[in-house]
């Protein structure tokens, strides 16, 4: 019979907890087509930080890093005004006791000309005292900024 020490199963369900609440999180992002903002907004930390790709002229204006909630708050906001989410899939969730990694894909239409850009999507999450603490998000940022740069339909 083996005996497990308490840290060992307090770790074994943060790590079941953390990649648990971020596949609900990310469900809830897909459904509802990224209207649910607070659904990242509950979890992450007063500190949270988001590294996402640098900063592009047109439709990634919001990219970049940001510190804190409602920094968070304005990179969602700005995400959904200016691109409409088809889809966003997770593929592969893992994880340990403070760090997730997700691996997916999403979809989204550039809201001012109607260019679709799918590209795979990564994000490496980390979690502190129950709170998600710092996201770190990869995707195809020169095809979605080469979309967004295409004037809209009927018109060159």
């Amino acid at each position: 019979m083996a005996i497990i020490r308490a840290a060992e199963m307090y770790e074994a369900a943060a790590m079941t907890d953390h990649v648990e609440t971020l596949r609900r999180a990310y469900q809830t992002w897909h459904d509802t087509r990224g209207a649910n903002r607070d659904v990242w907004l509950d979890l992450v930390s007063d500190d949270f930080e988001i590294h996402s790709v640098a900063r592009q002229p047109k439709g990634l204006s919001f990219a970049g890093d940001h510190a804190g909630r409602r920094k968070l708050d304005y990179y969602l906001r700005t995400l959904i005004e200016k691109w409409e989410m088809r889809y966003y899939r997770v593929d592969a969730l893992f994880g340990d006791e403070s760090r997730v990694v997700m691996f997916g894909e999403c979809s989204y239409n550039f809201r001012a000309n109607g260019e679709t850009v799918t590209t795979p999507i990564a994000a490496l999450w980390r979690f502190k005292d129950g709170k998600a603490s710092s996201c770190i998000e990869v995707f195809d940022s020169a095809d979605a900024n080469a979309k967004a740069s295409m004037p809209p339909w009927g018109q060159t």
